[in-house]
């Protein structure tokens, strides 16, 4: 091994340099290296699953779960300025 690797080592070199891109690799990996899903792409995939796994626990939370009073005057502030919008607007008539 000791004798292959001072012939191999400068063929290797030579071809890391003109067939691989270091500014590609070094968007690529992440620290910790690339396996064990390590890599840029798995991470971006999980936080987005991570958000949108969030976005359906707050839904599911709103819809299945008793809601609080400021969350309730909350949702309703549009309906309830609607309304008495549309009950000037009788009163007027």
């Amino acid at each position: 091994m000791n004798t292959i690797y001072y012939v191999t080592k400068p063929l290797a070199d030579l071809w890391n340099r003109y067939l691989n891109d270091p500014n590609f690799q070094d968007l690529t990996s992440i620290r910790g290296g690339s396996s064990g899903g390590n890599d840029w792409h798995t991470k971006y995939l999980r936080s987005e699953r991570d958000r949108v796994n969030s976005e359906f626990n707050d839904l599911s939370k709103r819809f299945n779960e008793e809601p609080e009073l400021l969350d309730v005057l909350w949702d309703n502030k549009l309906r309830l300025t609607v309304l008495a919008g549309l009950e000037r607007l009788f009163a007027i008539r």
